[in-house]
């Protein structure tokens, strides 16, 4: 049975020794998610020491409430004031996506080979998205159907070459079989820095333009662990995406339909503030049923 369809409680699981009739017994704890919501595990080097669950799919706003699902345009317009909300007023647990846990699920992608456009970790690309601007603006997943179609809505396919339509492939795959969609390219996404409670501001004093992440980055008040890949030789050549400092310190990351070769799972934006509202600027909630 899936994990994914077992309560989330404990369970003993005892297994017989083929030998002879000796047993052993483990308990486990099954940590069960929201519908359309994906199981992340958790990574100590960002702070997150217990999985948690992140919505696989933009915010969409049905009847003004931020579900994940795969219909509809993503809810964009609100600002991360706003945004965070829609997500705590889902309920208990529940809060707007921080960076330590878009850093923790940007790591599990970037070390999965099956997010690489050769095939093997570091070799080819990684998917970035829909990031070209064909079409212009945001795309849905456009019928429950489409679901198996990570192209969906962007005009490309598998067959292409990676950097002429390949790369624009929307989902990604964690170490555990868990697919995201849109974490990368469709349409920006606020993060609260951080995960403790009220909306914490990312550095105001990072120099403002697009830089590479590795190696050219300089700004002191960032830590390696706020934006840095896994693979310190990587760059926007591998679609990692690239930063851009300012003094708004809200932070956006993945990039959007348009912003093509910056657009990456690790891309960071600092311009914006907490009151800053954008057509192309939408989010993603998470859900943590033990503390981080």
């Amino acid at each position: 049975t899936p994990a994914s369809a077992l309560a989330a409680t404990p369970y003993t699981v005892t297994a017989t020794n083929s030998a002879g009739p000796s047993t052993a017994s483990v308990t486990l704890t099954v940590t069960a998610c929201p519908v359309n919501y994906a199981l992340v595990p958790a990574n100590p080097a960002f702070g997150v020491v217990s999985p948690f669950c992140v919505a696989q799919f933009e915010m969409k706003n049905v009847t003004s409430i931020a579900t994940s699902q795969p219909a509809n345009q993503p809810w964009v317009g609100l600002s991360q004031i706003a945004a965070k909300s829609k997500c705590t007023i889902l309920g208990a647990n529940y809060d707007l996506i921080s960076n330590p846990e878009w850093m923790t699920i940007a790591t599990n992608i970037e070390n999965v080979a099956s997010n690489w456009s050769g095939g093997a970790v570091g070799t080819g690309v990684l998917n970035r998205g829909h990031s070209d601007n064909n079409p212009m603006g945001a795309v849905a997943v456009l019928a429950v159907t489409d679901i198996n179609d990570p192209y969906n809505g962007t005009l490309n396919n598998a067959g292409q070459a990676a950097g002429s339509g390949k790369e624009q492939k929307r989902t990604h795959t964690l170490s555990n079989g868990q697919v995201i969609w849109d974490l990368s390219g469709n349409v920006w996404e606020w993060t609260d820095w951080s995960p403790s409670p009220g909306l914490q501001a990312g550095p105001t004093t990072c120099a403002s333009g697009w830089v590479e992440l590795l190696p050219i980055v300089s700004c002191g008040a960032l830590a390696a662990a706020d934006y840095m890949p896994a693979n310190p030789a990587a760059h926007s050549s591998t679609n990692f995406g690239q930063f851009f400092g300012g003094t708004g310190g809200s932070a956006l990351r993945g990039g959007h339909y348009g912003t093509g070769q910056y657009t990456g799972v690790y891309l960071l934006h600092l311009t914006s503030t907490a009151s800053t509202t954008s057509t192309s600027t939408g989010f993603r909630c998470v859900f943590r049923p033990g503390a981080i």
